[in-house]
């Protein structure tokens, strides 16, 4: 949980993208505050984030770009701390991995163009439904060594 090799208390929600939290760019909350401040955004008081992945899905420019700077940044945040900590798997969790097949690519984008290592196995979670739970669960209850 410290050291040069890993992220201040061992938190990657503590990093910075910039001069901004990473949870200002990369959650929720920050990509459908994103998007809906874009162009001829309609439906804004109904929409969620899973529509904005719909969305971009479905070919709407905006929401692709919102959701490619967003994980392009964070693996920008990433790259270094991957680095440093020599990893060569790391798994995500939450309920946005069961849209890996729209993260992956500006992830990898980011941690490449960073100058993190290229041979790095990114994992999404197989359970999506309770990954916050469980990381919700670990951090209330943390493990020590």
């Amino acid at each position: 949980t410290a050291g040069p090799n890993v992220p201040p208390h061992g938190r990657v929600h503590r990093l910075k993208i910039g001069t901004a939290d990473l949870e200002d760019v990369v959650s929720r909350r920050a990509i459908l505050a994103r998007y809906l401040a874009g162009p001829d955004v309609r439906d804004a008081p109904s929409l969620d984030v899973r529509d904005v992945f719909d969305r971009s899905r479905q070919g709407d420019h905006w929401a692709m770009l919102v959701l490619d700077d967003a994980f392009g940044a964070l693996g920008g945040a990433l790259a270094s701390w991957f680095t440093r900590f020599d990893a060569t798997a790391v798994a995500f969790g939450g309920a946005m991995t069961g849209s890996w097949d729209l993260i992956l690519p500006p992830l990898w984008r980011g941690l490449t163009t960073a100058g993190a290592r290229i041979d790095i196995e990114l994992l999404p979670s197989t359970d999506t439904e309770r990954s916050a739970l469980v990381g919700a669960a670990i951090y209330a209850h943390p493990v020590h060594e």
